[in-house]
């Protein structure tokens, strides 16, 4: 079993001892500011397939780090732990505050998970949403003071219209699977959860216009 828990982040889920192997993209939580590409792959010593998988890294591993950015990886990462439980602070008051908004109809948001062998910390900073009448969603979007774009797990709250970025061709079969083409995803950063609220409030007045 092979697990990526970049979007919940090893500072908050510890999923190593339930899986064989754990991969992360280092360029999301763990460095923070967005500069640095980078990802690691973790094997789990009491896998069964531990030996398998050790033979294979030994030999088709090829290290290509830039090492400047390896250095600056490892600066970025020195406040890791303390960026991750400021981002679980700012982020469960805001996503209350969505779920009791008139015009949104769901958030979804992984807190209803409470196993404790996986939890260490909180659940993170990803989060989606849609509203009750979709046709607003854009102006929502628009209209939101945050910073843009496809990426998470940035010191500071970037959105994107998920849908429509990862799945533009291919609209009704994703929502078919259940993930709506107007759905707004949010990676929370490091303001404070009453800043984010105040700037999702103001966004969120255009849905009720």
């Amino acid at each position: 079993l092979i697990v990526d828990d970049t979007i919940g982040s090893s500072a908050n889920f510890d999923v190593l001892p339930h899986v064989d192997i754990v991969v992360t993209s280092l360029t999301k939580w763990f460095s923070g500011t967005g500069d640095v590409m980078a990802g690691s792959m973790i094997l789990n010593q009491d896998s069964r397939f531990y030996e398998t998988f050790k033979a294979l890294a030994e030999t088709e591993y090829e290290d290509m780090m830039y090492d400047k950015d390896a250095i600056a990886l490892e600066i970025n990462s020195r406040t890791f732990v303390s960026r991750m439980e400021k981002v679980n602070e700012s982020t469960q008051p805001l996503i209350e505050f969505l779920r009791q908004h008139p015009a949104v109809e769901t958030v979804w948001y992984p807190d209803s998970v409470t196993d404790t062998d996986i939890i260490k910390r909180g659940h993170g900073g990803l989060f989606s949403f849609v509203l009750n009448d979709r046709s607003k969603s854009m102006d929502v979007y628009k209209n939101l003071k945050v910073c843009k774009g496809p990426s998470l797990g940035t010191n500071f709250t970037i959105a994107c219209p998920y849908t429509l970025l990862a799945h533009y061709d291919e609209l009704e079969w994703a929502e078919g699977l259940g993930i709506p083409r107007d759905l707004i995803r949010v990676s929370t950063g490091l303001e404070e959860a009453e800043d984010l609220i105040q700037r999702f409030d103001h966004a969120l007045k255009f849905a009720q216009n």
